[in-house]
């Protein structure tokens, strides 16, 4: 912080000055004060303020010479007229428009080995945080961050997770994972046969019911070593009541307690030096039994000191093996975890569904190239769809897109399905054109410009659970910030700068790292 702003805060040297009755202890204060001065007035880093920029917040506002405040990666302040703080670093935007960064909810970006068939799989174990090539054509094309989707075979794959691709402080690279919007993946193989697809989600079926039924047995388990625990403490209770009454009787003596005496009545006495222990009773020689039983019962057990038992015998409960796998999918259940359920025939996808409903799980439909086709289902049951780029008819008989039709989203917004689109996991180098392939996915709307904007940006956001930090401009939320040379609605404008964090990472004149 300046002098200049210091002086402001507590007073001028004149107006000090004026006061001659205390202008010592004023200078005492002072000096105090100047001594504590970085740690009472310290505000932490300085703001950097984007000025004369044209605002597209996606919260509903558009603003024309607006001023962004920024401080710690974090948006303070958005308006017109807005006062710039004396201590800012201020970027002068020139009439750009300035967006949120863009949002990829479906990508392979930056994964070395996207394939994944376990739930304890985490895409983030795979990610590469210096593919700079790969993250440089996303960045600089508006991209900021990425839902990481493990991909994998047919069946129960791994989990996603939500990335920013700011540069990391130590060790380099760029890339860290934000917490919230992961997911568990799985893929009814909609590319196979009819009766493969069945058997796939049998397959999958069968897992979820199996890990209820480790749940059963973990349950299991803990009732019956409650029942062991018990029984061990009542055993030793008993065994100890026992000790004691035998301890008592032992006491007492072998003759009640009573001095042996002579035929005259007089006690009978050796010295202590030959005194000798009695000799112990012998006990009665058991009577043979008959062999077998003979009527008389089972046979006790002897112990190792010869004592006759059959007292029940008592067996601590086997614990059932540890199941990772079975635990992530009870966070399913429990609500704790989204399903993305990769599935595009509309029997699958039906499928799915029906999962859910036995389950009671939160599932999202991925892929749903069909999903037109049965568009009130998925209303009915309130599941949201992650599409794909649109595709163009291959010709094969066995094409998923077959019967995927142009205007798709608008058939899923009449039927009130909430939609986002994705790069679908099909290459690396696909993100880059998520806003290209929202505007494509919503060509046959009057109005496709903007929801193709808010589809990878708000939308995209509310959709992965992260609304209160990336996906618009306003308070509180991450200084992801893109600045285009003309509107990007207008799919003629092209990149100027891109900051994540209010820390720049790209321009068209290269900066180090992921820019250059």
């Amino acid at each position: 912080m300046t002098t200049r702003t210091w002086r402001r805060t507590i007073g001028t040297d004149d107006r000090a000055r004026s006061v001659i009755g205390v202008g010592l202890g004023l200078s005492i204060l002072l000096a105090g004060a100047t001594s504590a001065h970085g740690q009472f007035f310290n505000r932490g880093p300085k703001p950097v303020v984007f000025e004369h920029a044209h605002v597209l917040t996606m919260t509903g506002r558009e603003l024309e010479d607006a001023v962004i405040i920024t401080r710690g990666g974090v948006i303070e302040q958005v308006g017109v007229g807005v006062a710039i703080p004396d201590d800012a670093r201020v970027i002068d935007a020139g009439g750009m428009t300035v967006t949120p960064g863009l949002i990829d909810v479906s990508s392979v970006l930056g994964l070395a080995s996207p394939s994944s068939n376990s739930p304890v799989h985490y895409a983030m174990d795979a990610f590469d945080p210096f593919d700079m090539n790969t993250f440089r054509d996303a960045v600089r094309n508006g991209v900021t961050t990425v839902y990481l989707s493990p991909g994998g075979g047919v069946g129960v794959g791994g989990r996603g997770c939500v990335v920013r691709f700011s540069p990391r402080s130590n060790g380099g690279g760029a890339g860290e994972a934000v917490e919230g919007g992961e997911a568990l993946h799985l893929d009814l193989g909609s590319s196979g046969g009819p009766i493969g697809r069945l058997h796939t989600y049998n397959s999958v079926w069968r897992t979820f019911k199996d890990a209820l039924d480790y749940r059963e047995s973990l349950e299991t388990y803990d009732e019956e070593l409650e029942e062991y625990i018990e029984k061990i403490k009542e055993r030793a209770e008993k065994e100890a009541k026992e000790e004691a009454e035998g301890s008592d009787k032992k006491g007492k003596g072998g003759n009640g307690g009573m001095a042996e005496v002579s035929d005259d009545g007089q006690r009978l006495s050796l010295p202590g030096d030959l005194q000798e222990e009695p000799p112990p009773r012998r006990r009665p020689r058991p009577r043979p039994q008959p062999e077998g039983n003979g009527g008389g019962g089972p046979p006790a057990k002897e112990n190792g000191d010869g004592d006759k038992k059959d007292e029940e015998e008592i067996k601590k409960p086997s614990q059932p093996r540890p199941n990772p796998a079975a635990e992530v999918l009870l966070r399913v259940i429990d609500h704790e975890l989204p399903v993305r359920i990769r599935a595009d025939r509309d029997a699958d996808i039906l499928n799915a569904l029906q999962l859910a409903h036995d389950f009671d799980i939160d599932i999202v439909i991925e892929g749903a190239a069909e999903s037109h086709l049965v568009a009130d289902a998925l209303a009915e049951a309130e599941v949201s769809v992650v599409l794909d780029p649109y595709m163009e008819r291959s010709g094969y008989r066995n094409d998923v897109y077959q019967r995927r039709q142009a205007d798709l989203t608008r058939v899923l917004d009449e039927a009130g399905v909430d939609w986002v689109i994705g790069s679908g996991g099909r290459g690396a180098n696909q993100s880059r054109f998520i806003l290209f392939h929202a505007q494509q996915a919503l060509s046959h709307d009057t109005d496709g410009s903007l929801r193709a904007l808010e589809a990878v940006t708000s939308d995209a956001a509310a959709f992965l659970g992260l609304s209160d930090q990336i996906g618009s401009i306003g308070w509180g939320r991450s200084a992801d910030l893109v600045l285009w040379d003309g509107d990007p609605r207008s799919g003629s404008a092209v990149v100027d700068s891109v900051y994540i964090g209010g820390r720049q990472v790209y321009r068209r004149t290269p900066v180090p790292g992921i820019g250059e």
